[in-house]
């Protein structure tokens, strides 16, 4: 479906941003071996130090490539889900979506006219009270009216009539009451009577169920935008912290695990920010849906 396609591209963007923000710790912990390797070599540090950033940015890239395959795999899985060959390559961008700021009256209305589960019950209602009109006029007389016009010309080249025209228009009507079937026609009534009822009822069902589902999609699309405007900001943060990190341990006012706690910090805010921004644009989505405005 749509909604799929649309939930996979956000998927692609969030792994290209987790992919983004390996590689910015990765360049953070080239800076930090650089460092641990001069004042090593100037006999201000330990070959520990070197050791540890060594191991770490090894690990750092052991993700990365494991990010990467990840991507790959999420890429094959759309391109079959668009019927594409599997090992098509695309390519999206990895900067922010623009959010739409929706508004819950505002999918409120849209899903009373669009929403596909409502136009299909409507749809059932219409039927059924079609049908039970039909069924009921099978109880009343029937009267039936027939017309009909005739015109006719033929021409002789001899005889005593040369020329022989008609014309003639016919009325009429025909009554029918059926007085007793066996109560058939009493049965089939009630019946569609009851079915009638009964599209009325799931139509009811079916909107309040939309109704709620809309609530709830809407609570958690905006508890994903506090979510999302809080991770922005503490990647601002983290990035701050370990910038001031790098520097304290350039000058050997810290030690390099206080600096591995702020490249950590940082690296755990761009993940919950990659998935912040994935779930804002997959709720987002759903509410889409519901309204029936994905399609529009």
């Amino acid at each position: 479906t749509l909604a799929q396609i649309i939930v996979f591209y956000y998927n692609v963007v969030r792994q290209k941003q987790l992919i983004k923000g390996l590689s910015e710790n990765i360049k953070i912990s080239e800076e930090r071996l650089k460092i641990a390797e001069t004042k090593m070599n100037i006999g201000s540090g330990s070959k520990l130090d070197v050791l540890q950033a060594k191991v770490d940015m090894n690990a750092q890239t052991s993700n990365l490539f494991r990010q990467t395959s990840l991507l790959s795999e999420i890429k094959m899985n759309m391109n079959q889900l668009l019927a594409r060959e599997p090992d098509k390559d695309f390519d999206v961008s990895e900067s922010a979506v623009p959010e739409l700021q929706l508004k819950f009256d505002e999918l409120k209305t849209e899903m009373s006219n669009a929403n596909s589960d409502i136009l299909y019950a409507q749809r059932n209602i219409s039927l059924s009270g079609q049908q039970y009109k039909e069924i009921r006029s099978q109880a009343f007389p029937k009267l039936n009216f027939n017309a009909n016009y005739l015109f006719s010309r033929s021409e002789n080249q001899a005889g005593f009539s040369l020329l022989n025209q008609n014309l003639g228009l016919n009325l009429g009507f025909t009554a029918s009451w059926t007085i007793f079937n066996g109560f058939n026609t009493k049965y089939q009534i009630k019946n569609s009577r009851l079915q009638m009822e009964n599209s009325e009822y799931l139509y009811r069902s079916v909107r309040l169920k939309v109704e709620q589902t809309l609530a709830v999609n809407y609570r958690n699309y905006l508890d994903d935008q506090k979510i999302l405007d809080l991770e922005e900001e503490n990647v601002k943060l983290a990035k701050e912290a370990v910038d001031i990190a790098i520097e304290r341990f350039r000058i050997g006012a810290s030690n390099s695990l206080e600096l591995k706690e702020s490249q950590k910090s940082y690296d755990d805010a761009l993940t919950r920010q990659s998935d912040a921004r994935y779930n804002s644009k997959v709720s987002e989505t759903q509410l889409l849906k519901l309204s029936g405005k994905l399609i529009k």
